[in-house]
């Protein structure tokens, strides 16, 4: 799977965008459902 396709996936998912299951198929509305990011303070934590 390439990063790009990746990155689609993880926006589409994260702001609750369309996209389709599958090639030529009817486009879906995903529920946003945020992602958990590492800033440099969590990054700390972890090291």
């Amino acid at each position: 799977m390439s990063v790009t396709r990746v990155q689609r996936m993880a926006r589409v998912h994260h702001y609750g965008l369309r996209d389709r299951l599958v090639r030529g198929g009817e486009d879906v509305r995903y529920e946003a459902r945020p992602l958990m990011g590492i800033n440099n303070e969590t990054m700390g934590k972890i090291e």
